[in-house]
């Protein structure tokens, strides 16, 4: 994956809606300020995740910074459960208590998170009360959302889930946005591949564990089978021997 923000599946357009503010060229030093900041953030995921951090830090290390590089107030990370046909909020920043771990939203098209999941492509949407592509999530009314964007979280060979930032504000989501998003998505996606790979090498090991455990109670078996015949053979010749003798 690109850490650097491009979409890992090739340049895929963002479903975005406009900005209720426009389309102005915003050269401001805080929007400059900003950039720079994501920058810092995407290259310290980047450390982390070389550093082997943890994958539940990298959850949380990633929400947290990904809310603060686009002054949003929430982001959440959504695992796709597919048995349960449902993303469920595997990390998250800003939520009221029971969501993390807990919540969850649809996959199907008509939800934002479900349409980046399906289709790969980025999603914006700056005005929720206003939308007529998707439905609002319960999730993000309770909560006074908005606006949203999501991205694409890519695993092991499938994907893994989705990366959304949420905000209360009216201000409106950019493309340039969907860049750094996506780059910390793909940071995450190296963790997760990282994680993903452990676990199917630790299920490995405790299988071959486990088999060699079983051939070595089963040599143990046989054995105590053989000395027991051993056993019976020697006391019949003993018999024997005595006999004779008499």
């Amino acid at each position: 994956m690109d850490p650097t923000g491009v979409p890992p599946d090739g340049d895929k357009p963002a479903i975005v809606e406009p900005s209720p503010h426009g389309d102005a060229p915003d050269i401001t030093q805080r929007f400059l300020r900003q950039r720079i900041r994501q920058q810092q953030i995407l290259a310290d995921l980047g450390v982390k995740a070389l550093q082997g951090a943890s994958f539940d830090e990298m959850l949380t290390e990633t929400v947290r910074l990904t809310a603060e590089g686009l002054r949003s107030e929430f982001c959440k990370v959504l695992e796709h459960i597919p048995s349960e046909n449902r993303l469920l909020v595997r990390a998250g920043v800003g939520w009221e208590p029971g969501v993390v771990g807990v919540a969850s939203v649809g996959t199907d098209l008509a939800s934002p998170s479900g349409f980046a999941l399906r289709t790969g492509k980025p999603v914006i949407s700056n005005q929720l009360e206003n939308e007529e592509r998707f439905r609002t999530p319960e999730l993000l009314r309770r909560h006074g959302i908005r606006r949203a964007m999501n991205v694409i979280l890519q695993g092991d060979g499938k994907p893994f889930g989705v990366l959304e930032v949420d905000s209360r504000s009216n201000d409106g989501f950019e493309e340039h946005d969907i860049a750094f998003l996506q780059g910390a998505a793909n940071i995450l996606g190296m963790a997760i591949e990282r994680e993903q790979r452990e676990r199917s090498l630790k299920t490995t090991l405790e299988r071959q564990q486990f088999l060699l455990r079983e051939m070595n109670h089963r040599v143990k078996n046989s054995l105590s089978m053989v000395a027991s015949m051993l056993h019976l053979q020697a006391s019949d010749v003993g018999d024997a021997n005595l006999t004779l003798h008499q």
